[in-house]
């Protein structure tokens, strides 16, 4: 039923050596990051980011050019266009840097299917320069699934149902080529022998057990330094995906299409729903067609696992649970809106934060609530990008009108944090209190009878 890539796997070795050195002292390294998708690439590119410092004190050069984004260490270069700016941004760096006594990393997804004439290019840009590539690989059958439920998170949401026959069909048609050995033979060919360093993504095969871990050992980067505190780029479930797909063009009133993505992607994490969609019979046939290639790959190149594990990464017939777990989304997105880094996000969060126990104000600056009774509770969620930065903790700043003092026992989810005198005191929460999902139920409990009414929510760890 499906077609392989016609692209030739006969070795075609060079004999270019990356072992030289220069005046007798080792040789300086181009480390290129080949980051195959859903191998926790981007959790390795904010980390490069996050320790770039570091990395420079110890002798290792971020590319600075053409970065994706701010905060990331994934780089965006035009790799087969040489006149793109981008390439004569990387020209232009890769010539700073030619008497430099460092070794440059680059990051891209992308690098996994480029030509060996790309590779060569690029090993032509710094002469002098020892390369390394580092990749990261999953067993094809698990990975197509999971780059697949990736798409929709993104633009293309809503144009496939996982779980449609003729959908699965013309999926597979057009899935990704994964011939990991050609890759490596491309990789060799532009880069020279002993260059590649392929690695199995699994928790049991990586140093320390994590992707970020391993890659740093695998370049010789032996500091200490800081890692995101949970998975930057996750995915979503088939449930989730399917529920994305029905509110892609329209959500339900009140909430926002970023917020059901970032809440699907945090239940997900946390065990809610499947993570397969293929049929049994499919994964044989993707595993049929890439049996020898993998078989040549892990004898060749593979470092950290004798075979790529084939477990049962199949959809197992029976009942689906879409609407039952899409019933569970909607209703944690309704009752804990999701802040941004600023603080309220919205007036419409705004107002279902303040819905229990608070006297509603709406003004345009600002809006305010007081508390009515003997208590009132904000519920939110904080976004998965804003605890990759966290640590073990969330600090809070409530803000009052006019500064005026609140004086207030704060409990979270039922655990009393102590009393504060708002606005001046900060209100720490221990992350492990934000569960599940990554819930917060703020509970202010006044012990004066001055009610000054609450104007904002703010994280000082995120905001300057």
């Amino acid at each position: 039923m499906f077609k392989r890539s016609t692209k030739s796997t006969k070795s075609t070795k060079t004999k270019k050596s990356t072992k030289e050195t220069t005046a007798g002292a080792p040789m300086k390294r181009l480390i290129l990051h080949v980051g195959t998708g859903k191998t926790g690439t981007t959790g390795i590119q904010e980390a490069l980011a996050r320790n770039e410092e570091r990395m420079k004190a110890a002798g290792f050069h971020l590319l600075e050019s053409n970065r994706a984004r701010e905060g990331s260490g994934k780089h965006g270069v035009a790799w087969r266009d040489q006149h793109d700016q981008s390439w004569y941004d990387l020209v232009e760096e890769a010539e700073s840097l030619r008497d430099e006594d460092v070794s440059v990393i680059i990051s891209n997804e992308g690098l996994w299917n480029q030509r060996a004439e790309v590779f060569q290019a690029i090993h032509d840009l710094f002469p002098g320069f020892e390369p390394m590539a580092v990749l990261y690989v999953r067993e094809q059958a698990e990975y197509i699934q999971t780059l697949g439920l990736q798409f929709a998170k993104g633009r293309d949401q809503g144009r496939f149902d996982y779980l449609d026959p003729d959908d699965l069909a013309e999926y597979m048609n057009r899935r990704p080529a994964m011939d990991y050995y050609d890759t490596c033979l491309r990789l060799e060919e532009g880069l020279g022998e002993g260059a590649v360093h392929a690695r199995l993504f699994n928790r049991d095969n990586l140093v320390d057990g994590d992707i970020v871990a391993d890659f740093f050992h695998q370049i010789g980067f032996t500091e200490d330094f800081e890692r995101p505190n949970t998975i930057v780029n996750p995915g979503v479930s088939v449930e989730f995906a399917r529920t994305l797909a029905r509110y892609a063009e329209e959500p339900p009133e009140g909430m926002r299409r970023m917020e059901l993505r970032d809440l699907a992607a945090r239940m997900t994490l946390d065990g809610v729903g499947t993570k397969y969609f293929l049929p049994r019979e499919y994964v044989e046939q993707i595993r049929a067609l890439y049996r020898d290639s993998n078989a040549n790959f892990v004898k060749e190149y593979l470092e950290n696992a004798k075979e790529l594990p084939e477990g049962d990464v199949w959809r197992d017939e029976g009942e689906d649970q879409t609407d039952e777990i899409e019933a569970l989304l909607l209703k944690t997105a309704g009752d804990y809106p999701m802040l941004r880094e600023g603080g309220w996000g919205n007036r419409r969060t705004g107002l279902r934060l303040l819905a229990e126990g608070f006297d509603i104000k709406e003004r345009p600056r600002p809006m305010t609530g007081t508390i009515e009774g003997e208590e009132a509770t904000m519920r939110f969620r904080t976004s998965n990008s804003v605890r990759t930065w966290l640590e073990k903790e969330l600090r809070l700043r409530i803000d009052t009108l006019d500064d005026a003092p609140l004086d207030t026992a704060v409990s979270v989810n039922g655990t009393d944090l102590g009393e504060f005198r708002l606005p001046e005191d900060e209100v720490v929460v221990p992350l492990d209190l934000c569960q599940p999902y990554d819930q917060v139920a703020l509970t202010l409990r006044p012990t004066s009878d001055d009610r000054a009414p609450i104007t904002g929510l703010s994280f000082p760890d995120l905001v300057s």
